[in-house]
């Protein structure tokens, strides 16, 4: 139930073409691999294209960026609607092996790990708990409209974090670590930008990446 922009699966340059007419430019263009965490320190994200050209060229920088950077292929790619946001948050969800699931709600994108603003909580919360992690971030002030800034959609944020958190209490030890990053707000809803996460085929096997 957490808002996603409209986005395709593609696994070629023609597809990515194809998918982009149908969404509409401008368009972002992401690719994918299972060994691939970090997608824009190895240059696979490409931002605003406007045009089948833009695309193009884009698709053969990012598989370029991927292979010299990384090490390794791209196995394909998401291309996506551009969407915008006033602040970029991170939710993500890890199994404890004591206490279950763990939802976790802070302020991210890029900088998640330079930030390191965040509250953690015992899945599933209530929404007023929900809140209360985002009113204790040290950069809370941004949602709320400090220094005459739009007030941001804290109550959308609210309905993610409360959802996430069910997601993880629901599928139990089979979720081992789940990722929203960034998770865009506006004064008017949320949208998720991009999520990975790492799920056990079943309770006893090893986990997978998707």
């Amino acid at each position: 139930g957490v808002p996603v922009p409209a986005q395709r699966v593609v696994a070629t340059e023609d597809d990515a073409v194809a998918a982009a007419r149908v969404i509409g430019f401008p368009v972002a263009l992401k690719g994918m691999a299972r060994a691939l965490v970090h997608k824009s320190d190895a240059g696979a994200v490409a931002l605003g294209l406007g045009d089948e050209a833009e695309l193009r060229a884009a698709w053969r920088r990012v598989r370029a960026n991927v292979r010299t950077r990384a090490g390794i292929e791209i196995e394909g790619a998401v291309v996506a609607a551009m969407a915008r946001g006033e602040a970029e948050l991170i939710l993500g969800l890890r199994r404890d092996a004591q206490f279950g699931a763990m939802v976790l709600a802070g302020f991210g994108g890029v900088f998640t790990e330079l930030v390191a603003d965040t509250a953690i909580a015992e899945a599933p919360v209530a929404p007023a708990t929900a809140r209360a992690m985002l009113e204790g971030l040290r950069l809370w002030p941004l949602l709320a409209g400090a220094r005459g800034r739009a007030k941001l959609d804290v109550a959308a944020v609210v309905d993610a974090v409360v959802r996430l958190s069910w997601l993880g209490h629901d599928l139990g030890p089979r979720l081992v670590e789940l990722a929203v990053t960034p998770l865009l707000v506006g004064p008017e809803g949320v949208v998720a930008v991009a999520a990975r996460a790492t799920l056990a085929e079943s309770i006893s096997s090893p986990p997978q990446r998707y």
